[in-house]
């Protein structure tokens, strides 16, 4: 497996899919959220990599990544990111990010804007809400105590909307299984305590020559319509929000999903890389 060291030693994962044909275009970059592997991304991968140089990565303490000794921040993941495309020559992309990976998104932008084609950002807000913190303490004790599968069971019906709730109760433990089976138990626990601490983006504003993108779903449960409404506005990006869906969007309506990016993709200008 292709692995990128970090200056402090830590190995993070990650997957290049060049395109020779695409070579003027900018990258396509995609970052995982919370519990979320490089598999995440499949399916959008393959819809992207005909026109797209795609790289997809585990963040530090991610899937197949190291959790290293470094405490885990926001401008650290940021930091091994630029440094990751750096060794990988991406001199320019466009950013897709859910949750955890759309707070990486903005934080990289932050230190490397000049990198920055485009921002897509899905499933975030101005702030996560007091209910979320709750929800993430509970899963931090379920782990603690019960284990992996079981703080995955515990989050499910937080991660997804309706999609999830009709599910046979059979793919439920196929999917808490296979959360359970791509992450370590220790760095979980790590990434939960992490994203209590996290800020939000109140000080952040993007160069005006950025254009940004947010996607939520109408059920998810982690934060408030007004919260995104409020980053959207900070941002002075646009906004789409999707009916019947939840926290996981690429995975619940994939194919709505990258008609949406691919039309907002397309519609930005082009630089070279």
């Amino acid at each position: 497996m292709p692995y990128f060291q970090t200056q402090d030693g830590c190995r993070l994962f990650f997957e290049l899919y060049n395109n020779d044909q695409a070579k003027h275009n900018p990258a396509i970059v995609f970052l995982n959220g919370f519990t979320q592997t490089t598999l995440f991304w499949k399916y959008q991968v393959g819809k992207f990599r005909e026109s797209y140089q795609v790289l997809t990565y585990d963040a530090r303490a991610q899937g197949n990544s190291d959790l290293s000794d470094l405490p885990l921040t926001l401008t650290q993941h940021a930091k091994d990111l630029v440094d990751l495309l750096t060794f990988l020559k991406i001199k320019k992309a466009h950013f897709i990010g859910i949750s955890l990976g759309a707070r990486i998104s903005l934080a990289f932008t932050k230190l490397q804007p000049q990198k920055v084609n485009s921002l897509i950002l899905c499933s975030i807000a101005m702030e996560t809400s007091a209910h979320a913190h709750q929800i993430f303490q509970a899963a931090k004790n379920i782990l603690e105590q019960n284990g992996k599968e079981s703080m995955a069971e515990y989050l499910l019906p937080y991660l997804s909307g309706s999609y999830f709730s009709k599910k046979e109760q059979t793919f439920k433990r196929a999917m808490a299984k296979a959360i359970a089976n791509r992450n370590k138990k220790e760095s979980l626990f790590v990434q939960l305590e992490a994203m209590q601490t996290y800020p939000d983006f109140s000080e952040l504003t993007l160069p005006l020559q950025i254009p940004s993108l947010l996607i939520t779903g109408s059920e998810d449960r982690l934060f408030t319509d007004s919260e995104a409404e409020r980053l959207v506005n900070h941002l002075g990006g646009q906004w789409e929000q999707i009916h019947d869906t939840g926290h996981s969007i690429p995975i619940e309506i994939p194919d709505l999903f990258h008609k949406i990016v691919r039309k907002f993709i397309e519609s930005c200008p082009i630089c070279s890389r």
